[in-house]
């Protein structure tokens, strides 16, 4: 039983009209929605479509879409067609089909079908399960309910039919026991399969992650793919770490992520996997073991070696699941679905229990053949009964499809490899193409082998020439789509079908970018070294050095990130090219980490020019961020906002909404705290919150959460809220395991409890913070929290401990990060000075911090002259720094400061007065 294309097309449409009645159109209207109910590709569909319109059967017309901003082309049945649909589908509802259910196998028709399993189910659902399984399993009609649980499915197989395997389902879906299971057997006894039943049969209980383990894999993807999956559970821990590069605080962040997740993992085809896997199997079962409402089944051909006897008898953290061959009630079963020729059925009834084979004998039974052949030799086997009977078409599909080691997309074979849908068809029902999640096809590594065998030289060269053309083009729609992790795969892919040089350069470029991404430096920079060996061009050796130095100084490299500038330089010459204005930024941003905030200005103002003439809007709204920060750091306000709403009018226009916030996050820090506006803040930080909203993307608001809680805190002296936002900031990046955000947010804290006069508490946790930093090696970070030490130390009258601090600055560790701010230490050795009663040295280094003070230090430092100026007698300078410290403050609506800087103004002069005399007589 069969309906042609165009029938399913006017079955689908009375069927989709008759549904539902919307204002706008379901998607099934619509050419996606058609193409993939009736199983036809979106190149093709066309050719079925037009002779509809043209017998006046089907009317075109563009409507909104549901789901879909942009109008489209959508189809309906005209009177004349609802009425040949009817008819069809009348044809169709009195055709006799096999159906199973818990009662057993019976024959009966299709209406009666759809009667018994209710609404939900569709004529052309009862269709297909017929040409697939030769069976209509009804249970399986009836749509699965929306689970609220995640599914990352897309590498599963989709099982129309499955037999026996039911104490080793038992075994592996209740919530005792093991808790990873070892599911091994040879090729074809059907591992993916069971694995698969047991996702069927876990769906809406459990969320499900598959990985398809791919020979290139290395312990960072598989680390990878898991992230990804438990920070859509609300878990982002492992993806935060994993970006930043830090693959070793990975491990603690798997198994901090993995309790709660009620998750079920897969991992099909490990031994395709190479030698550092076992080590983050490995992990993943330590993991495990403090995640009891979690399981994950290995699929592999032989024992892998990431564990033990013990893990099984002692821990009883392992099962093993060697899967036999079917029983012969479970062969009989699968065997009484297709109507066999009596030599076949008493051949797989007492020799045949292999699931891969019986399946081909199903579709061979009607061809003449030696049945022991399919035993002794499988090869032969596909040769003679299978290979045989295809069509040239079918045979020239498949032998492309055996160069794909991923799932193929049913775009790519359809379009990209223009294979007819009929051919698809043909695949699917001889078993050698299998429908897999994500509309995609895959082929068993058995048949893999076997067409690739079949190939020619010549046929090698083409198949090869035009899947690696399809995956170079999949694997650059999945950089561009974010989708790093099939970008890698689809690039790997490829690369291993031996391309020309040129696409290998290409190509490997394509695979360090999303490395990149991914934070997988070593990966990255091998890919992209290896590219620059295949780049034919200058400008393209200087992209890929400039992608390496980018790499290295976001990660504080400077002398790895300064060499790749100069190779990149020294390739371009006296080629005038764009990439030269990225070379210059990445030059400023080099120097930027070194405090040169003159040569950063410079090579940022040369950066800009050569993005202006080049028309690079991305170059010129990073570069315009850089500048601003350097304007913002000289204290020059107007013009850094100038910078940064030039750069707000590029990134407006661009899809990523990440450089929009970061703008927005910018400009609110730049106009709150540096000209005090929180007005016009508040109104950027809203446009943020409204973009978090819009994209569904709540990552967007929150890094900015910690900016605002500051704001809270200084310009608006509100201490609960403020309290409040540090404690989210600390949460956000505590779940994504990045210390640096949560010692930070704490350092937030700190400063609230000294404003709120709790030095005691403030104390103890700056205490913590600059001893955590200085054992990550944050210097910058230690060195900007620990002036409010040496400041509480004085207000608590403690002057020993004032000294302590001061000398600190000196420690080699800090010495060089106290260079980019010196400032504040010059400002505290003067009160050392004054308090050993070297008043000249005081005045000296007093006036050397005036020269070099910048803004917000600038208010603490005037309050702190004005106390030494008058104790060392000058009442008048001191009166001038005191008013100068309020008019800074004033200025920028430094709320906080305003109300405590006379209290603790006084308390620092009566402290250094106290402890003069005490020094003097010693």
């Amino acid at each position: 039983m069969r309906l042609t294309a165009k029938e399913r097309i006017l079955v689908h449409l009375l069927e989709t009209r008759s549904a539902e009645e919307p204002s706008e159109a379901p998607r099934g209207l619509a050419q996606e929605g058609i193409a993939e109910a009736v199983g036809v590709g979106l190149r093709h569909l066309a050719q079925s479509i037009r002779p509809l319109i043209r017998d006046g059967l089907v009317r075109e017309q563009r409507a909104h879409v549901r789901g879909i901003r942009q109008r489209r082309k959508t189809y309906e049945l005209t009177t004349t067609g609802r009425i040949e649909a009817i008819r069809v589908r009348d044809r169709a509802l009195a055709e006799t089909v096999r159906v199973q259910d818990p009662a057993g196998i019976r024959e009966t028709s299709v209406g009666d079908a759809l009667k018994t399993v209710g609404r939900g189910a569709s004529l052309l659902a009862i269709f297909r399960s017929v040409r697939i399984a030769g069976v209509v399993d009804l249970p399986s009609l009836v749509p699965s309910a929306p689970s609220s649980f995640v599914e990352m499915l897309s590498e599963a197989p989709t099982i129309e039919t499955f037999v026996g395997r039911r104490e080793e389902l038992s075994a592996t879906t209740r919530d005792d026991g093991p808790r990873m299971f070892i599911v091994s057997g040879v090729a074809g006894i059907g591992k993916t399969w069971f694995a698969a039943r047991a996702c069927q049969q876990l769906h809406g209980t459990k969320n499900l992650f598959w990985h398809r383990v791919q020979p290139w894999d290395s312990a960072r993807s598989i680390l990878g793919h898991l992230g990804r999956f438990l920070a859509a559970l609300g878990k982002p821990g492992l993806q935060s770490v994993l970006e930043r590069g830090d693959v070793v605080l990975g491990a603690r962040a798997l198994a901090g992520d993995l309790p709660g997740s009620n998750a079920l993992f897969v991992f099909d085809d490990l031994h395709h996997g190479g030698p550092e896997l076992p080590s983050v199997f490995r992990l993943l079962l330590d993991s495990l073991e403090r995640a009891p409402d979690s399981r994950a089944l290995v699929l592999t051909r032989h024992a892998p070696a990431f564990y033990d006897r013990r893990d099984v008898r002692l821990a009883g953290l392992v099962g093993e699941l060697e899967l036999p061959e079917l029983t012969p009630i479970d062969v009989a079963e699968l065997g009484s679905r297709a109507q066999l020729t009596p030599a076949v059925w008493t051949f797989i009834r007492r020799r045949g229990g292999h699931p891969l084979l019986l399946q081909f004998l199903q579709q061979s039974h009607h061809s003449p053949f030696d049945p022991l052949v399919a035993l002794e030799d499988f090869d032969r086997f596909l040769s003679e009964q299978v290979y045989s009977n295809l069509s040239k078409d079918a045979r020239r599909a498949m032998k492309l499809a055996s160069s794909f080691r991923i799932a193929i997309p049913a775009e790519a074979l359809l379009e990209d490899l223009e294979v007819p849908h009929d051919v698809v068809l043909e695949l699917t029902d001889w078993f050698l193409l299998r429908r897999v999640g994500g509309n995609r096809y895959d082929v068993h590594d058995s048949i893999r082998d076997f067409f690739d065998r079949m190939l020619t030289t010549v046929e090698r060269r083409n198949s090869s020439r035009l899947v690696s053309g399809c995956l170079d083009r999949l694997a650059a729609q999945a950089l561009a789509d974010r989708s790093f992790l099939a970008c890698i795969d689809y690039a790997s892919n490829a690369i291993a079908l031996g391309v020309p040089p040129e696409q290998k350069g290409r190509l490997l470029e394509t695979l360090g970018d999303a490395y990149a991404e991914l934070g997988d430096l070593p990966a990255s920079t091998t890919a992209h070294r290896q590219a620059i060996s295949f780049a034919a061009r200058a400008e393209t050796v200087a992209r890929l050095d400039r992608k390496m130095a980018f790499e290295f100084v976001t990660r504080g490299n400077l002398s790895s990130a300064k060499a790749a500038i100069e190779d990149g330089f020294r390739a371009l010459g006296t080629l005038e090219s764009v990439e030269k204005g990225w070379l210059e930024l990445m030059r400023a941003w080099a120097v930027r980490y070194e405090g040169k905030l003159e040569a950063t200005y410079d090579h940022g103002t040369a950066a800009l020019q050569i993005f202006q003439r080049h028309g690079d809007l991305k170059g010129q709204a990073r570069t315009l961020v850089e500048l601003a920060r350097v304007e913002a750091g000289w204290d020059r306000s107007e013009a850094a906002e100038e910078h940064l709403k030039e750069a707000l009018q590029i990134v407006r226009s661009f899809e990523d909404p990440f450089p929009l916030a970061r703008v927005l996050a910018s400009l609110a820090h730049l106009v709150g705290f540096g000209r005090g506006d929180t007005q016009q803040a508040s109104a950027y930080y809203h446009e943020i919150d409204a973009l978090a909203t819009k994209t569904g993307n709540p990552a967007i608001r929150d890094f900015t959460l910690g900016a605002r809680a500051y704001s809270d805190l200084l310009l608006r002296m509100d201490f609960q809220t403020a309290e409040r936002g540090f404690e989210e900031a600390a949460d956000f990046f505590r779940r994504r395991y990045d210390a640096n955000g949560v010692l930070n947010s704490r350092a937030g804290i700190a400063v609230l409890r000294y404003y709120q006069g709790r030095l005691g508490e403030a104390q103890a946790i700056i205490e913590e913070v600059v001893a955590k930093h200085r054992r990550l090696g944050n210097a910058a970070d230690a060195i900007e929290i620990i002036g409010y030490l040496a400041e509480i130390s004085l207000l608590a009258g403690d002057v020993a401990a004032f000294r302590e601090v001061v000398e600190r600055y000196r420690e080699p560790d800090l010495v060089s990060a106290a260079e980019v701010e010196p400032a504040v230490p010059t400002m505290y050795r003067a009160i050392v000075a004054l308090l050993d009663g070297d008043a000249p040295s005081a005045r000296k280094l007093l006036d050397e911090a005036g020269h070099q003070v910048r803004m917000p230090e600038a208010i603490h430092y005037h309050r702190v002259a004005s106390v030494l100026r008058s104790i060392m007698g000058d009442e008048a300078a001191g009166e001038e720094h005191r008013l100068l410290s309020r008019d800074l403050a004033t200025s920028r609506s430094r709320r906080t400061f305003l109300a405590t800087t006379d209290e603790r103004a006084r308390r620092i002069r009566e402290v250094i007065l106290k402890a003069q005399p005490q020094r003097n007589v010693s």
